[in-house]
């Protein structure tokens, strides 16, 4: 029961931090905004600004990851979605969590003890810390209660029967016998085009090549954050060569070409600022990612277009390699032997993928996996039949309940997206 509690638990924070899809306006919203703007309404309550920031502050981060980075505000806001759509789903179920078991809750909680017993002090030293009130985390830690309601409810609407089980533990205690090859596709020699038949290639294949719109910036790097809120108060006024000047150790990257940009700025950061609603000579807000803060200045918008063959022969040339490769990879000879093949016993140094084309397809179908620049071709011989005993049920049982628990939770929330009407401001 206990193991099945922990499980639930995990699950639960599953639900609660995984990320959605996000429109831009977030982006635009958090990097342009210096009031309390609305950024969503979900049904009747609405999400501002200051409730993404200060949830920001609770959302368990890895090391290294700083609170003010957009994606962690994009998360902060997805968290406050979610828990909108779950919070009005349990007030219709009539859910109730009673202020005396949020309180028991809250003293068994390891961050509020000292020498193992509930410490006021150091409950309060720590909501102070977080930059809650009391009763906002109380609030907080009720609507945790409810929402775990809701995920046992949604858990105990789906079991999966014991013979859907018996299946899973028979095909696990199977033994299979096959065979595979491996086909590093970088050793097959491409015959070389001439100029005609790069041309017809290249017209078939015209949409590959075309280059899209893109976006030339300014960019500010900042080794430090100790004058964030002044730069930020010069950004959000839309005062971008002030703060370039105004302070020192600030890297200037003016009107560069993304490839030289590559090179000095995170592709994460390029594509952050890409999905930015900005006007050219907008600017952004900072936006932090390890070590370094950036702003960037829109400067101009570049219409994509698709270049002529003269001027990417060789990018046209690579890519008629490539589909060559792929197209003569083929399992003509060198098959490898592979006896008895089963999970826990004697699969080791066997290739991942080639398990799973052994445990996915039937006898004598060929299937073919490409991974990076090897091909794997693998073909299942002979399948000896076995029966799990009840313990191998059991457990596939177990494996199976907690695997589709996500599938359905992901289900039911977006059902309660469908019934409930969500408003990104911007859109």
């Amino acid at each position: 029961m206990e193991k099945k509690k922990h499980s639930i638990k995990n699950l639960l924070i599953w639900v609660i931090l995984s990320i959605f899809v996000v429109s831009g306006v977030l982006q635009g919203s958090l990097f342009g905004s210096s009031n309390n703007p609305v950024l969503a309404r979900v049904g009747r309550q609405t999400i501002r600004y200051y409730d993404v920031r200060k949830y920001a502050q609770l959302v368990p981060l890895p090391e290294g990851v700083d609170r003010n980075d957009m994606r962690v505000l994009q998360a902060a806001l997805n968290i406050l979605i979610r828990n909108a759509l779950i919070t009005q789903e349990c007030k219709r179920l009539k859910f109730v969590v009673s202020d005396a078991k949020v309180v028991e809750i809250i003293k068994k909680q390891p961050q509020f003890l000292v020498d193992g017993k509930f410490s006021r002090a150091k409950f309060l030293e720590e909501l102070a810390k977080l930059g809650v009130s009391e009763m906002e985390y109380k609030s907080i830690q009720k609507e945790a209660l409810l929402h775990r309601q809701w995920l046992f409810m949604v858990q105990n609407a789906y079991i999966v029967p014991e013979n859907a089980a018996q299946v899973v533990a028979n095909a696990y205690a199977q033994k299979r016998t096959g065979r595979y090859v491996v086909i590093d596709r970088a050793g097959i020699k491409v015959p070389k085009l001439n100029q005609a038949q790069l041309e017809k290639f290249y017209k078939d294949n015209i949409s590959l090549f075309a280059v899209p719109e893109h976006r030339v910036y300014k960019i500010l790097a900042f080794k430090d954050s100790k004058y964030n809120p002044k730069l930020n108060s010069l950004l959000d006024r839309q005062k971008f060569d002030t703060a370039a000047s105004k302070f020192e150790n600030v890297a200037v990257m003016s009107d560069a070409s993304k490839e030289s940009l590559n090179a000095l700025v995170p592709d994460d950061v390029l594509r952050a600022f890409d999905s930015v609603p900005l006007k050219v000579g907008e600017n952004t807000r900072l936006y932090a990612i390890g070590e370094k803060i950036y702003a960037a200045k829109l400067m101009k918008i570049v219409a994509g277009y698709t270049p002529e063959l003269a001027k990417i022969k060789y990018v046209v040339a690579k890519e008629y390699d490539k589909q060559y490769r792929m197209k003569n990879a083929q399992p003509n000879g060198g098959w490898m032997r592979i006896y008895d093949v089963k999970f826990g016993e004697n699969y080791l140094g066997i290739p991942e993928v080639v398990l799973q084309g052994m445990f996915l397809n039937t006898v004598g179908k060929v299937a073919r996996y490409d991974r990076g620049d090897e091909t794997y071709f693998v073909v299942v011989d002979r399948i000896v039949h076995a029966v799990a005993n009840k313990d191998q049920v059991k457990a596939s049982q177990n494996y199976l309940q907690m695997a589709i628990l996500n599938d359905v939770v992901s289900a039911s929330l977006e059902s309660l997206r469908l019934r409930t009407k969500i408003t990104m401001v911007g859109q």
